[in-house]
């Protein structure tokens, strides 16, 4: 008879410490091997956990929690991404009170909060967007021909570094050479927006703003500038010694693109020499809106022409006399 009545008492044993489990669990107490952690027991036993589901970046939080106990202290813990915070809070008339500030508030994401076997969380969107956003714009430089595209790409944040809210309307505003004032919109995607541009045809700067909710970006720029020469002239050749052996400036007419833009300086060119001791290159540069070079010329017939950008000008002919009373 001994046998059975021990198997009894094992199963009265084994059904105690399994009700005992179930009761802590319920009260958010650790249980091993029917004893309970001393040091989870010096803590009042969670009922429920309170925060606000969402709230702007930045803003405060209070997370309330119910306990069973009138008194005593209890963990929390908020984990912020890959990093965790664990705070004790004192309980009071059965409430404790966790105050979260903007160190903890300042990054849009979710915050994980926990306290005993209770969990829940706070969802932190960006805040309104400040003022002096970037605002990107390329390529740099376009060609003003009416044809050349450009992007110009905003990334609107709120004080703590966030990006704007997916949605949020941008609104552009560029000011070209030529076609003036245009206006034009998108919406924030992945943190940033952007627009299109055409270019004008007529060379200069473009300034480029963006605007969303009441703050401004900072301005950006581009350059639209002149395209190939669309026609080219030689002027007279003008003599600056009175002897054959002086140098002479080689000089064509003003140069323009098809729209009229000027060529800039800097651009590279040549003029083609042709005396009766053969053909010759000199190398040109264009400064102010002209093709120019020095060359020494010869006595004799000689025919020049200009080229900048693969277009030619018509031959200039003149003929060099040797002074004769040298």
């Amino acid at each position: 008879m001994i046998g059975p009545r021990l198997t009894i008492a094992a199963a009265i044993v084994t059904a105690v410490v399994v009700t005992a489990a179930a009761v802590a669990g319920i009260l958010g107490l650790d249980v091993s091997l029917g004893l309970i952690d001393p040091r989870v027991q010096a803590s009042a036993p969670v009922l429920d956990l309170e925060a606000p589901a969402v709230i702007a970046a930045g803003e405060p939080a209070t997370v309330v929690v119910t306990s069973l106990s009138a008194t005593g202290s209890l963990p929390v813990v908020v984990r912020a991404g890959t990093t965790t915070h664990r705070f004790t809070v004192e309980v009071e008339a059965g409430l404790a009170r966790l105050e979260l500030d903007q160190t903890l508030t300042g990054q849009a994401g979710v915050l994980d909060l926990r306290a005993g076997s209770l969990a829940t969380t706070i969802e932190i969107t960006p805040g309104p967007v400040v003022g002096d956003f970037p605002v990107l714009a390329g390529p740099h430089t376009v060609v003003a021909n009416g044809a050349d595209h450009a992007v110009a790409v905003a990334i609107p944040r709120d004080r703590w570094g966030n990006p704007a809210a997916s949605g949020t309307e941008v609104v552009y505003t560029w000011t070209q050479p030529g076609p003036g004032t245009s206006t034009g919109s998108s919406r924030v995607d992945r943190g940033i927006a952007w627009v299109e541009l055409v270019s004008g045809t007529k060379s200069g700067w473009t300034g480029i703003s963006a605007a969303a909710e009441s703050a401004v970006g900072v301005e950006a720029r581009i350059t639209e500038v002149p395209g190939a020469a669309s026609q080219l002239v030689m002027e007279p050749v003008v003599v600056v010694g009175s002897e054959v052996g002086d140098a002479v400036e080689l000089r064509s007419g003003p140069i323009a693109d098809r729209f009229g833009n000027t060529i800039p300086d800097g651009v590279e060119g040549r003029f083609g020499v042709e005396t009766a001791r053969g053909p010759h290159i000199v190398p040109g540069t264009v400064q102010g809106g002209r093709l120019r070079a020095w060359w020494v010329p010869v006595p004799g017939a000689i025919t020049i022409s200009a080229a900048v950008n693969g277009v030619s000008s018509p031959p200039l002919t003149m003929t060099v006399v040797e002074d004769q009373q040298k």
